[in-house]
């Protein structure tokens, strides 16, 4: 079974504001160009599973739509981390301190006293475990987070694996970006 994993369009947002799980819009001109480029490739007909923030499902809606697809299904285990007081501050107004304690444990810390990238990774596991037992290529359209949480799933099992795993990573998907991930293989 294959998950087509999609990241968002560019949110229309300052590239230097922590946006996390704040519900921002989309740049026209990427979601436009995003939608002609996956159309191209993609299957028709499979399951879309979305993230509930407008980045996500604007995105989710279109290639649905244009790809003879049920409506996408929202599922909030795909939101962005929660970055708590973080969310829409600039990342130069953020204390260093703050910053400095996040990025020496970031699989436990709470960025902004919102949620640690292990409670991120146990929802995004329990999504997998239902889009398993499903059995069906679905098409998924998320956040840079929740692609590199499912994409570390290849890698570990257990929420703290997967969230280390993850965070050891230099992966950074671009606006739109498509990976394939295999399961149950």
């Amino acid at each position: 079974m294959q998950l087509y994993l999609i990241r968002h369009p560019q949110p229309l947002v300052d590239a230097d504001v922590c946006y996390g799980s704040s519900n921002v819009d989309v740049v026209a001109d990427s979601l436009a160009n995003i939608t002609e480029h996956l159309i191209e490739i993609l299957p028709q007909g499979l399951p879309v599973y979305t993230s509930p923030l407008l980045r996500c499902m604007v995105l989710a809606k279109q290639l649905a739509a244009r790809l003879n697809c049920a409506a996408p299904s929202a599922d909030v285990r795909l939101q962005e981390l929660h970055f708590g007081a973080w969310e829409m501050q600039r990342w130069g107004d953020i204390p260093y301190a703050e910053v400095d304690a996040w990025a020496a444990d970031i699989p436990n810390y709470c960025p902004g006293g919102g949620e640690s990238l292990v409670q991120m990774a146990q929802r995004v596991l329990d999504f997998r475990a239902d889009v398993m037992d499903r059995g069906q290529d679905s098409i998924v359209v998320c956040h840079a987070g929740s692609m590199r949480l499912l994409l570390a799933s290849q890698h570990r099992t257990d929420a703290v694996g997967v969230a280390q795993w993850a965070a050891e990573q230099p992966l950074h998907p671009a606006w739109g970006e498509l990976q394939r991930l295999m399961l149950g293989t």
